[in-house]
């Protein structure tokens, strides 16, 4: 779940922190990297009664990507490497 997303949701930074339960320093530490984390993201979702989505596939990407650039791939390798059914894992 975008970060952006969110605070237009629930309307500001710290109604978004209250609304998932984190501190604003965590709110602003995801503005930086901008998504929610995981677990946040899922109560995001509930707490806003399904308007916001939760997608569990958006993290797998994002764990897929975050992996490829610390091996020093680019994002097209990991789209090619997907389509192609390789494992990348270690």
């Amino acid at each position: 779940m975008y970060t952006d997303d969110a605070i237009k949701f629930f309307g500001s930074k710290t109604k978004l922190s209250k609304a998932t339960g984190v501190s604003q320093s965590t709110v602003s530490h995801w503005v930086k990297d901008g998504f929610i984390t995981k677990g946040s993201a899922a109560v995001a979702a509930a707490v806003s009664g399904g308007k916001l989505k939760f997608d569990p596939e958006f993290y797998e990407r994002l764990k897929l990507e975050r992996k490829a650039i610390r091996k020093g791939l680019t994002a097209k390798n990991v789209s090619h490497n997907q389509s192609q059914g390789s494992n990348a894992s270690s």
